[in-house]
């Protein structure tokens, strides 16, 4: 199993349900952050390789227009095809 596939596992399972726990998964991992973004997070492994991680935290929502509240579903929808 890949960083990236274990990664999207555990959000997906709710292991991880905060960007601050996956940026904490991640540090453990010796990943470095190369990208941050709403719903994605860009990570750099030890073996020089880069991938990308998507999520739809509720934490990421706590002062958003209800417009993107609305769009959470297909975020979601996003993260489950990975």
């Amino acid at each position: 199993m890949t960083l990236k596939t274990r990664l999207q596992a555990d959000i997906s399972s709710g292991e991880i349900n905060t960007k601050q726990k996956l940026l904490e998964r991640a540090a453990l991992l010796d990943l470095k952050v190369t990208r941050n973004g709403r719903d994605y997070v860009g990570l750099l492994g030890p073996d020089g390789k880069r991938f990308r991680v998507r999520f739809c935290f509720s934490d990421n929502t706590q002062s958003v227009s209800p417009e993107y509240q609305i769009g959470r579903a297909s975020c979601r929808e996003r993260v489950s095809n990975y």
